[in-house]
């Protein structure tokens, strides 16, 4: 699983893979790779986008529904 975490005009890559490598190119985006969540500034997240197949992404929409209180809400698109 592909992870982004989205600023205003900034991407840092977590964990890279071929989709974050197409939405990063498609998008023309400024991103960045770093090698743990902690390496992120902790203010100014927009989103964070998980890329993957099918089958792995509603495995992640069914654990984040079964979480108690969530700090998110999940979209799928």
């Amino acid at each position: 699983m592909d992870i982004g975490v989205y600023f205003d005009d900034h991407v840092y890559v977590v964990k890279s893979g071929l989709f974050q490598k197409i939405t990063t190119s498609v998008d023309k985006s400024s991103h960045e790779y770093v090698d743990s969540i902690d390496d992120i500034p902790e203010e100014g997240w927009m989103k964070v986008i998980f890329w993957s197949n099918a089958f792995t992404i509603m495995k992640l929409n069914n654990l984040i529904k079964h979480m108690e209180n969530p700090d998110a809400n999940f979209m799928l698109s």
